[in-house]
C-alpha cells in the first residue's frame, strides 16, 4: 500500500524524468498548472489530499508512461528505474534541424548511417520505440524560442496517428519545417495551434505534408 507522500513523490519523479516541473507536467496534461503544487496536497484543514485518478491518467497519457512505470517511480525512492538501470542507454541518431530542411532527417538510409547519437538515460522504457523511425533533432536555430531554446534536442517519432495536444514537427511538400501543437485532427486535416510568432496557427492537409513526427521527449539546453 502506498502512502499519500509516496504517491506525490512518484508524480514529482515522473515530472523530473521528463525534464519538467510539476507545474509543467500539469500544464502539458491539460490540467491547471497548480494541480500538483505542494500547497494542493493538503486541505485547508491539514488533511491529506490525494491526486485524482483522472489527473493520473492524463499525466501518464502525455508522458507515454504506464501505471507500472509510475508504480516503479513511487517505489524507487529517487533511484533510477530498472528500465534503464544496468542497461546500455537507448541511443538514436541525431541530426541538426538545418539538415532536416535539406531533405535528410527521416530518410531511413540517413538515420541508419548517422554519425552521432544521443544517450537518453533519463527516459525509462524508451526501448518501446526501438522499432519505430525515431530521430533526435538538434535545434541549431533560435527560430522556435522561447518555446524551445537553441541547441535543444527534440526526440521525434514518425506517426500517422495524432491526438489533440500532440506537439509535432511537420515538413511540408515545399520543404518548409515547422513545430506546432495539434488543436484538432479530422478527415485528413490538421489544425495547428500558434506556438511562436514565426510558427502561426495554420491548417494542413495530410496530402501537403511530406512527413509528420510527434515530439516524444525534449532536452532543453
Amino acid at each position: 500500500m502506498f502512502s499519500h507522500e509516496d504517491i506525490w513523490n512518484g508524480i514529482d519523479r515522473l515530472a523530473t524524468a521528463h525534464d519538467l516541473s510539476t507545474s509543467g507536467l500539469a500544464k502539458k496534461a491539460g490540467l491547471d498548472p497548480t494541480t500538483f503544487n505542494k500547497s494542493k496536497r493538503q486541505t485547508p484543514e491539514g488533511k491529506p489530499r490525494w491526486p485524482s485518478t483522472e489527473s493520473l491518467s492524463k499525466i501518464l497519457s502525455v508522458t507515454g508512461a504506464t501505471l507500472s512505470d509510475l508504480t516503479e517511480l513511487i517505489e524507487s525512492k529517487g533511484k533510477k528505474p530498472s528500465h534503464t538501470a544496468d542497461k546500455t542507454p537507448f541511443s538514436i541518431t541525431s541530426i541538426s534541424f538545418k539538415d532536416t530542411e535539406k531533405n535528410h532527417g527521416f530518410d531511413p538510409a540517413h538515420t541508419k548511417h548517422g554519425s552521432s547519437v544521443v544517450s537518453l538515460e533519463q527516459v525509462f522504457e524508451f526501448e518501446k520505440f526501438a522499432k519505430s523511425v525515431v530521430l533526435s533533432v538538434l535545434l541549431d536555430t533560435d527560430e522556435f524560442e522561447p518555446l524551445y531554446r537553441k541547441n535543444s534536442h527534440l526526440v521525434c517519432r514518425l506517426t500517422e496517428t495524432l491526438e489533440d495536444g500532440d506537439r509535432v514537427l511537420v515538413k511540408s511538400t515545399t520543404g518548409k519545417i515547422f513545430i506546432s501543437e495539434v488543436s484538432s485532427y479530422n478527415k485528413g486535416i490538421i489544425e495547428l495551434k500558434c506556438m511562436t510568432g514565426k510558427n502561426p496557427s495554420r491548417r494542413v492537409e495530410m496530402s501537403d505534408a511530406s512527413w509528420i513526427a510527434k515530439i516524444i521527449w525534449t532536452s532543453q539546453s
